[in-house]
Order: C-alpha cells, then sequence, then structure tokens
C-alpha cells in the first residue's frame, strides 16, 4: 500500500531540488579541472625551458618550470594534509579516551548503587561482589572502599575489613574516614592501642573533626585513660558550637578531670 501511494508533491520537489544540486556541484567541478588543466598548459607553453632542482650536492631533477611550480604546490598540500590528519588523529584519540573514561565512571557509579542496594537488602555477598568491580573501574574510589568494608564490619568480620581499609589507604593515603572505618575493626578485633593509634592519625589529617575527636575521646575513656581524654574534650569544645552540645562537653570535661 505504501508502494502504491502517489508522491506527494514536496517529496518530488526535494528528488529534484537533490538531483540539480548535485549536477551542479559536478559541472563546477569538472569546470575547476578543464580550467586548471588549460591553466597548466598555457604555462607549459609560455615557459618550454628546463629548470634544475637540486634536492643534495648530489641529486637534481630537471623540469620544465610549471611542472616544478606544481610539484611545490602538491607537496605542500601533501604535507598539510598529513599535518591535519595527525591533528585530527590526536582529537579522536582524546575524544575517545575521554568517551572511555565517562563510561567506566558511569558504569562504577551504576555498580556502586546496586553494591549499596544489594548492603540494604542484607546480601552481603552480592554486595561485596559488586562493589568489587565498582573498584576494578575506580581503583580509588573512596565510597567504594567505605561500603566494601561497612560489608564485612556488619558481620563482624574484622580481619576482613581490616584488610580492604589497610589497601584504601594505601591508595588514597591518611584519609580520616578510612582511617575511621579502620580503628573501628581494630577495636572490634580488640586491638585497642592499634586503634587510638589510628585515630590519633585521623585527628593530625583533620584536626577540626567533631568525629574523629568524639571517637578518640571513648577510645581513651574506654582504657582509663582519662587525661588523654579530657585533653581530646578541651580540643572537641573548640569545635562545637551549639550551645546545649557545648553545654553537655563541659559537663563531660568536668567529669574527666575528677577521674583523672
Amino acid at each position: 500500500l505504501g508502494a502504491l501511494r502517489p508522491a506527494r508533491s514536496g517529496d518530488f520537489f526535494t528528488t529534484s531540488e537533490r538531483s540539480g544540486a548535485f549536477v551542479l556541484r559536478l559541472t563546477v567541478l569538472l569546470t575547476f579541472i578543464a580550467a586548471a588543466l588549460i591553466g597548466l598548459g598555457y604555462l607549459l607553453h609560455l615557459n618550454p625551458d628546463q629548470v634544475t632542482v637540486r634536492f643534495s650536492s648530489t641529486s637534481e631533477w630537471q623540469g620544465p618550470l610549471p611542472l616544478v611550480l606544481l610539484f611545490a604546490f602538491l607537496a605542500g598540500a601533501a604535507v598539510t594534509f598529513v599535518v591535519s590528519l595527525i591533528r585530527a588523529s590526536r582529537i579522536a584519540v582524546t575524544g575517545w579516551r575521554a568517551e572511555r573514561s565517562a563510561r567506566r565512571q558511569r558504569r562504577q557509579q551504576v555498580r556502586k548503587e546496586q553494591g549499596l542496594a544489594f548492603a540494604w537488602l542484607g546480601e552481603l555477598d552480592q554486595a561485596r561482589t559488586t562493589l568489587a568491580k565498582a573498584l576494578r573501574d575506580g581503583p580509588d574510589d573512596l565510597s567504594a572502599f567505605l561500603m566494601f568494608a561497612r560489608t564485612y564490619l556488619e558481620e563482624g568480620d574484622f580481619r576482613h575489613a581490616r584488610s580492604v581499609l589497610e589497601e584504601g589507604l594505601d591508595r588514597r593515603g591518611p584519609d580520616p574516614k578510612l582511617l575511621l572505618f579502620l580503628a573501628e575493626a581494630q577495636r572490634g578485633s580488640g586491638d585497642t592501642a592499634a586503634a587510638i593509634e589510628t585515630l590519633e592519625r585521623a585527628r593530625r589529617a583533620d584536626p577540626a573533626s567533631p568525629r574523629v575527636l568524639t571517637t578518640l575521646r571513648d577510645a581513651y575513656t574506654s582504657i582509663g585513660r582519662w587525661r588523654d581524654a579530657g585533653r581530646v574534650q578541651e580540643a572537641l569544645l573548640l569545635v562545637v558550637h551549639d550551645p546545649s552540645v557545648r553545654a553537655e562537653s563541659e559537663r563531660a570535661l568536668v567529669g574527666m578531670r575528677y577521674q583523672s
């Protein structure tokens, strides 16, 4: 039925216009070629003498002047074409790399979201499998490391959690969030001294973090190091601005000084 449908006038005129444009372009091209050939022949007629072109001290070439000029023009056009091709290739390669990086980032983001969804549903093995793929796409992604370690912490598998977090620290350096999670894994495995040392590293990395100071204070308190806990509490008072929280922190500091 579509084949039997009569052509619309717009379709006919569009086809006719395209055919006319093609014929016009072909005519212009043939006219240009003919004019170039006529011009070259005319130059050959006016300059019949041979000229010598020396490429080195031992090699030379003789030919009519118009041919020498044509050869020089074609050589320059070839060099320009090669340079343009190299530049276009570099732009294409840069664009391809950028697109590949963007695809990897999108894929990594999707996998992180899937891993978070699996962890939320309690499917921790599946969450770890998905997050491991996300880490292959982005080996230094902080949130992927934290979510990966959290799946082990929720199961009480502190040894594997420490292994993941230590790998993250090797790749990203002393990040306070990774150090906080590592201290949690160390305290969970009963290594309080190592946890305190890790929290001190986190404090040096971010001295004004209330969470780091609070966790370090609690670690000191848990083993009865009241004097150290009091010093950390004093530092915490400098970054607390809420009146109610500050009043409670001051009362806690009084208690720590009394215990000390």
